[in-house]
């Protein structure tokens, strides 16, 4: 890792996003009629490093439950888990391999931007697939990029 190395937005590409789980569940058909007065989320996050590759999958799971008027769950509920796959020419200029413990760290700097870039790209997908759907028009809420990767 070097301290001096600054994360380089032209050095990173978006090779793809990939959907690996997608899903909308009611707890009785009545509730697809119901628009939702109010939202909580959830964000899980993975990533596997592929140096060699120069390569960073970075998955985010988003959790969503829906309220009534009342602030009660209304029975609707949301899990998407996407994966985004980077490639980061500079890989490693931002990594360190810890032969000991059998772990790459990466550098903060690069981890949230690489968490930004799959957030903000996650906001549009979701909303896009919520689409026609008892969650339309549902967005997920701007958050410090810090906090997915503690």
């Amino acid at each position: 890792m070097n301290k001096h190395s600054k994360v380089d937005a032209a050095k990173i590409s978006l090779l793809d996003i990939i959907t690996l789980k997608g899903s909308i569940d009611l707890a009785d058909e009545t509730m697809a009629i119901v628009k939702p007065a109010g939202y909580s989320f959830e964000f899980k996050t993975d990533s596997h490093i592929q140096p060699d590759d120069k390569l960073i999958r970075f998955y985010l799971h988003s959790s969503i439950k829906c309220f009534n008027e009342t602030e009660q769950l209304n029975g609707v509920t949301a899990d998407y888990t996407l994966e985004f796959i980077f490639e980061v020419s500079n890989l490693l200029e931002f990594i360190m391999l810890d032969d000991v413990k059998q772990t790459i760290k990466v550098d903060n700097q690069l981890g949230v931007t690489i968490a930004s870039i799959a957030y903000s790209t996650a906001r549009g997908v979701i909303f896009d697939k919520t689409q026609g759907t008892p969650l339309d028009g549902v967005i997920l809420p701007v958050i410090n990029p810090l906090n997915l990767i503690k």
